[in-house]
Formats: structure tokens, sequence, C-alpha cells
């Protein structure tokens, strides 16, 4: 059988991170539906977009990239599609709190290969390089899968319900695990001469637990978590603060969040990875420049967003915010991957994917539905605004990682330890 070229891998690797975030995004979309028929708080519907999902999650990520590492990634993630989708589509069938976060665990636990398998196949198919190119397009999926998930979820739940919702939404999921299945292959990898030689032995001690030691690794984990703070709050409580500020339903929320994060994230990363890969013979750092300050002005206008009565403002301010936060993505993931050993990738990832939900998937939802039900005595109905107006000053915190990064001479510092 004539080999398949290397763009097929790409686009099924983009409809796999496409998928990932249906999912995702299309359980957002129903949150507040969820509140009304449970009769929840919103720390309960913070619990359920953060740690139900989220602790599973990172716990299994390691392991499973592990299994990928050793045993064959095609394998690990077809079977992962599989579950996750699965699992969502009976979360639709859920008739209590615990019966949905019981759901949202599973689904968490098999959606913890999605992104390090992901990035580990990419990885091994294109050059160091190229890599902020095409982990920017590999992004792109993500945020397809965003457009798609708000849109496609948001006119399901208000025509058929919420329960209908995600039964739909996991019906994909269950027709890609197949198409990975039977037509993805393997890369057989060889080590490229620009990635820094590694020794042999045992790959799983010896290799990765000194790379999480080395600054380089530190900032731009660091990066990555600090940024999926607000990515993850914006993506769990939009939704709700368009619906309880604007009176917006789901199918007019999602309509406009397709556009503010899918479409603006797509934007700004696909930039961002394009500037990076052209300079990159140049100065390989100018990606990490261009993300620092475009980050630096994100911030402020994701806050503006939220303190602004009018919609029309607030809309604007958003999707420059997003657009201009995800410029740093590409070269970003690059980074970490050419940290990686071909036999670690998928590994590293996974380390690289851990503090990100945990700080960023655990932590951020769970914080905005807490103060917004502490302060609801003082603000009423516009709680949620101001608890999203607090936790949006973190968007400063980024930036200082980027810079760190930025200053280093690239490569060259990698291996200092923390």
């Amino acid at each position: 059988m004539t080999a398949r070229p290397p763009t097929y891998l790409l686009v099924l690797l983009v409809c796999v991170v496409c998928v990932h975030n249906i999912d995702r995004m299309g359980f957002s979309i129903v949150l507040d539906s969820i509140k009304g028929t449970m009769s929840l708080s919103d720390t309960q519907i913070g619990l359920l977009a953060g740690p139900a999902f989220a602790v599973l999650n990172a716990a299994a990520a390691i392991p499973l990239a592990r299994l990928a590492d050793r045993y064959g990634r095609k394998m690990i993630l077809s079977v992962c599609i599989l579950l996750w989708s699965g699992f969502t589509s009976l979360s639709g069938l859920s008739g209590s709190f615990f019966q949905l976060a019981a759901a949202r665990a599973c689904v968490g636990f098999a959606d913890a290969a999605a992104s390090p398998v992901s990035q580990s196949l990419a990885a091994a198919r294109y050059s160091q390089a190229r890599r902020p190119g095409v982990f920017a397009i590999l992004l792109s999926g993500s945020y397809l899968g965003t457009m798609l998930g708000f849109a496609g979820a948001g006119v399901i739940a208000q025509t058929l319900g919420w329960r209908a919702a995600l039964i739909w939404i996991g019906i994909p999921g269950l027709i890609l695990g197949l198409v990975v299945w039977r037509t993805m292959e393997e890369p057989q990898e060889t080590r490229s001469p620009e990635e820094p030689a590694r020794r042999a032995g045992n790959a799983w001690l010896t290799e990765w637990i000194p790379l999480v030691r080395q600054k380089v690794f530190f900032d731009a984990t660091m990066t990555v978590a600090s940024a999926s703070i607000l990515g993850w709050v914006t993506a769990a409580w939009l939704p709700s603060f368009f619906y309880r500020s604007y009176g917006m339903g789901p199918a007019e929320a999602g309509f406009w969040l397709a556009g503010v994060k899918g479409f603006g994230s797509a934007v700004g990363a696909l930039a961002g990875g394009a500037v990076a890969s052209n300079l990159y013979a140049r100065d390989p750092r100018a990606g990490l420049w261009l993300g620092f300050w475009t980050t630096l002005a994100s911030a402020p206008l994701l806050t503006l967003a939220f303190v602004t009565d009018s919609l029309a403002v607030s809309l604007t301010c958003m999707t420059a915010s997003v657009i201009t936060g995800a410029v740093c993505m590409g070269p970003i993931y690059a980074i970490v991957q050419g940290l990686a050993d071909r036999r670690t990738r998928a590994t590293v990832a996974a380390v690289f994917g851990v503090a990100n939900t945990l700080l960023g998937q655990a932590g951020g939802p769970l914080l905005v539905g807490a103060i917004s039900d502490f302060s609801v005595r003082y603000y009423g109905g516009q709680s949620l605004r101001f608890s999203l107006e607090v936790v949006s000053l973190l968007g400063f915190w980024p930036a200082i990682h980027l810079y760190r990064l930025a200053r280093r001479r690239p490569l060259a510092a990698m291996a200092a330890p923390i």
C-alpha cells in the first residue's frame, strides 16, 4: 500500500482536535440550561466545567501518553476517541448532578490522550523549523471545534434541549475514532539533526524528569497554563455571561461565541505560527517576542469586554483579546516538542498539559463560580459579570513567562535547570 503524505496525517489530527473541542464547548453552551433543570449553584456549575472533568483528565494524561509512546499512538488515540465520544453522548442521559459529574469524569479520562498524542504524531512528521506553523495549524482544529461546538450545540439545545445537544455532539467522534483506526499510519521516526541528541536507556526516568526541570520547559508550561485559566474561564462562562447580561438564547450566544472564541483564536494562532516559522532561521525568538507584546495587549481588552455595558463594545474587545492572546500558542508548543526526544514526545506533551489542565481548567471555572456565588449578595444578577472582571486581571500573567523565554538564546539555554 502506498504511504500516505504527511498532509493526510495533519488533516486527520486537525479533525481529532476539532472533535476534542466540540465536546468541551458544546458542554459549556448548555451549562446554564443544566443549572436551571437541576437547580444548581454557580459553584456546582464551576465544578462540572472544571474539576469534575479536569482532575481525572490530568491524572490519566501521563499514563496514557506513556502507553502511546510505548505501544503505539494510533491504537491509544482511536480507542480514547471512541470512549470520550461515547461518554459525551451518555452524559445527556444523566438525571442528577452526581451522575453528570461521573459522566464528565469518564470523558475527562479518555480525553486525556488527545492533545499529547496528536502533538507527538505531528512532531514526528515535521522538522523543528516547520513545527511552529504545523502546531498553529493543529491548534486551528481546536478552534474549528470551538466554533462547531458553540454554534451546533447552541442550535440543538435551543430547539431540542440540552440533553439532545450532548447526545448529538458525541456522534462525530464515534465516526472519527473508526477512521483513525482504519486509515492512520504511525510515522516511522528518526532523529532530526537539529534536535539535541539524547542518551539511550530508560527514557521514562532518564529523559522527561530532567527535562521538566529546565527553565525553558518551566516557562513554556507556565505560559500556557496561566493563559489557559482565562481560556477555560471564557469557554465555560461566556455563554452564561451572554445569557444573563444581554438576554441571549443558546443559539444566538453560540453563534457569537463561535466567531469570538473559534474564529478569533484560529486567526491569532495561524498568524503567530506563520510569522514564527518565516522568521525562525533569522531569529527563533521572533515568535516569542511577538507573543509577548500581543499578550500584553490582550489582557486589558478582555477586562474591558466585561466592564462595558455595550454588547457591540464587549464583542469587539473580546474578539481582539482572543486574537492577540492566541498568537504565542504555535511557537510555545513547538518549543516543548523541540525539547522532547522522539521516544518520549507524547509523554512530554502530557506533562506539559497536566499543568494546563490543573491550573487552567480545574481552577479557573470553579474560581469564577465561587466568586459569583459569594458576590451575589452585593451584585445580584450581575455577580457573574463582577466575577469575570476580577479573574480577567490574571491576563498579564502569561506575559511574564513569555518575556523570560524571549530573553533567552533559544536552545542554548534549554539545559539550564530551574
